[in-house]
C-alpha cells in the first residue's frame, strides 16, 4: 500500500468490519492459518504483534490493529500466543481483549502435543520455521531428537494449562474451535467454516506453506521405544502413535 493510500484509509477506511484474534502456541500450524485467511479478499490477520513490547504500550498496537480498514476488509485480526508479551505478560492486554464483547476468537489447538514439541525443537534446532513449496526445509529429513520423559510431562502439562486458561479467558465470546488435523486434511471444510465464523462468504483457500516434517514419530526421536513404554499407562498414551 503506498503512502497516499494508507493515509486515505486512515481518513476514510472503514471501523465496520469484525475484529478477531487467532489465540494458540507455537508449532499448532498458525502459520498455515493465517496465511490461508489472508488468501481471502475481505480478511486481513496480523502475525504475532503482541510477541514483545518492546517498552511499546500495548493500547497503542492494539489501537493500530484495530484501525480504520480498507473497505473491502470485513474481518480484521492478529495472532497471540497464551504467553505473550513475553516481556510484559501483566501489561493488561488480556483483560483489555476480554473486555470487547464482539471479538471473535479462533482458538487453534494441536491434539497430539509430542508432535508440537517434536516440531518446534526441530525449528529451534534447525532455525527454519516455515515451509513452503519453493524453498522446504532442509534440514528435516535427517535430523534426530532425544526427550526426557521428565521433559515431555512438563510440555504436556503446560500446554494443557494453557489450552484451559485460553477457554476461561474468552468463555464469553463467540469462539471457533479449530484443530491442526483438520486444517492440515480437511482444508477446504475448515476454511469455510472460518470465513463464515468471520461472516464473510467462503472462497477457495491458496496458500503456499507446506508440513515442515512428514516422518513419523519413531524415525525422528531415537529413544521413541523408551518413552512409548513410559507413556503407556498415562493419559497422553495416545501421542505415541508411531
Amino acid at each position: 500500500m503506498t503512502l497516499i493510500k494508507r493515509k486515505l484509509v486512515q481518513l476514510c477506511g472503514t471501523r465496520n468490519y469484525q475484529k478477531f484474534i487467532v489465540l494458540s502456541r507455537s508449532r499448532t500450524g498458525s502459520n498455515l492459518l493465517i496465511s490461508l485467511l489472508n488468501s481471502h479478499p475481505n480478511i486481513q490477520v496480523s502475525g504475532e504483534v503482541f510477541v514483545r513490547l518492546d517498552g511499546q504500550d500495548y493500547q497503542t498496537i492494539l489501537a493500530r490493529q484495530f484501525a480504520r480498514q480498507p473497505w473491502n476488509i470485513a474481518a480484521r485480526g492478529f495472532k497471540l500466543f497464551y504467553y505473550h508479551p513475553v516481556d510484559n505478560p501483566q501489561c493488561g492486554l488480556w483483560e483489555t481483549l476480554q473486555q470487547m464483547p464482539q471479538l471473535k476468537v479462533i482458538h487453534l489447538t494441536r491434539k497430539n502435543t509430542l508432535q508440537i514439541m517434536v516440531s518446534r525443537k526441530i525449528a529451534v534446532l534447525s532455525n527454519e520455521w516455515e515451509a513452503n513449496h519453493q524453498m522446504p526445509a532442509a534440514s528435516n529429513k535427517t535430523l534426530t531428537l532425544t526427550f526426557t520423559a521428565e521433559e515431555l510431562i512438563k510440555g504436556f502439562e503446560r500446554t494443557e494449562r494453557w489450552q484451559a486458561a485460553g477457554d476461561e479467558w474468552f468463555a464469553n465470546h463467540d469462539v471457533l474451535q479449530v484443530d491442526y488435523d483438520a486444517l492440515v486434511n480437511e482444508q477446504q471444510h475448515t476454511f469455510t467454516a472460518m470465513s463464515e465464523f468471520l461472516g464473510v462468504a467462503p472462497t477457495i483457500p491458496n496458500t503456499s506453506l507446506t508440513k515442515q516434517n512428514a516422518r513419523p514419530l519413531s524415525e525422528v526421536i531415537e529413544n521413541y521405544a523408551q518413552l512409548q513404554q513410559e507413556f503407556a499407562a498415562t493419559r497422553w498414551a495416545s501421542f505415541f502413535t508411531g
